[in-house]
């Protein structure tokens, strides 16, 4: 983790610096979604796919999936539709590992380092894909949890950090706190460089609590993500559930309960995971969960590595906010997806890197 993140620092001197000639703008969704990608697949492979160093989709992965997001969206609506898409009738028009770019090809380069783990000259290596093939499932179904991983874990840890940054952006009063906090974390020596370690970060109140609450007003996936119960029926809310029944939930208005919440449960403010007594905070954190569904069976297995990389990037991101030139944000234009929605474009300066006081 620690070497992507150094990975981005170099990326900005190198591309995004600007100086009293030169204005560099950074694409802030973009890079966020190289970063991630990055570090899902070095989790995932050992090693990276090379996104950051490249500055750019290499294998026009992200701009694919990006097209396939309003399809997924349907079918999560529509889980007869799922069965028709998936059908024999629909395979010719399918990705193929074959596909010179796009989810195709991702699906080749998976195909290709499962091979690598299976037969005479197999190898073997710290990662996940090995914890996979050592759980005794098939090698197709090692293949589809790596394709799932990579997919799930990129894209919405890339739009939880672009969302944070735009809350703390556009709120003077969280900026100024979470500034003050990593300066002082900065002076005390509190902090390792070049970076930080995860305890560290979550050594830091208010960013930890700016997360949380960013996670609450934007949940990086806003489907219905229904769950089923195949076994046994079930009572949720006071409501009997036959099994097989999907339940869904709207993460959008779950989030905003205010009976949860409080009465600002619309707007972005970090302090309530700070100022709440026990019993409040239980049940806030029993909710914002929800997430990643913590605590439950279908938990997201990325839910830690989430944490862990925001903690870390945002660290080193939110200082620079205090010198942006310029500041453009709001929604892009029709058709583009949720993740790409949200953005911000900045214009930095080098005191960020050189850490000097603002």
């Amino acid at each position: 983790m620690d070497e992507h993140v150094s990975n981005f620092i170099r990326l900005v001197e190198r591309a995004y610096l600007s100086d009293r000639t030169t204005t560099r703008a950074m694409d802030m969704g973009k890079v966020m979604q190289l970063f991630t990608q990055d570090v899902t697949s070095a989790v995932e492979f050992s090693e990276p796919f090379g996104y950051i160093d490249a500055n750019a989709d290499k294998y026009g992965v992200i701009a694919a999936l990006e097209s396939m997001q309003l399809g997924f969206a349907i079918q999560a609506l529509l889980p007869s539709l799922l069965a028709v898409v998936t059908s024999r009738f629909f395979k010719p028009f399918m990705p193929k590992p074959t596909d010179p770019s796009g989810v195709g090809h991702l699906l080749g380069m998976i195909q290709s380092r499962v091979a690598e783990r299976y037969g005479p000259d197999k190898k073997r290596r710290a990662d996940a894909l090995q914890a996979f093939v050592d759980s005794g499932l098939s090698r197709e179904e090692v293949e589809a949890e790596a394709m799932v991983h990579l997919l799930g874990g990129s894209d919405t840890t890339a739009t939880a950090l672009r969302n944070t940054i735009f809350f703390i952006a556009t709120n003077p009063v969280a900026y100024r706190r979470v500034q003050a906090e990593i300066d002082a974390a900065v002076a005390a020596g509190n902090v390792t460089r070049p970076v930080l370690t995860d305890a560290q970060a979550k050594a830091l109140p208010y960013l930890q609590a700016t997360i949380k609450e960013a996670l609450r007003m934007w949940p990086p996936i806003m489907g219905i993500m229904p769950k089923v119960s195949e076994s046994k029926d079930d009572i949720i809310c006071g409501n009997k559930i036959p099994r097989g029944t999907w339940v869904a939930w709207s993460p959008m208005a779950i989030m905003k309960n205010k009976e949860v919440f409080g009465g600002d449960a619309d707007v972005f403010e970090p302090r309530r995971w700070l100022d709440s007594d026990a019993t409040r905070l239980r049940e806030m954190e029993a909710t914002q969960g929800l997430v990643f569904m913590s605590g439950t069976r279908w938990e997201c297995l990325g839910r830690k590595l989430a944490y862990v990389e925001m903690g870390k990037m945002l660290f080193e991101v939110s200082p620079f906010l205090s010198f942006l030139s310029v500041c453009r944000v709001g929604w892009i234009g029709k058709g583009k997806s949720d993740t790409d929605q949200m953005m911000i474009t900045a214009l930095l300066s080098v005191r960020f890197f050189h850490r000097q006081p603002h």
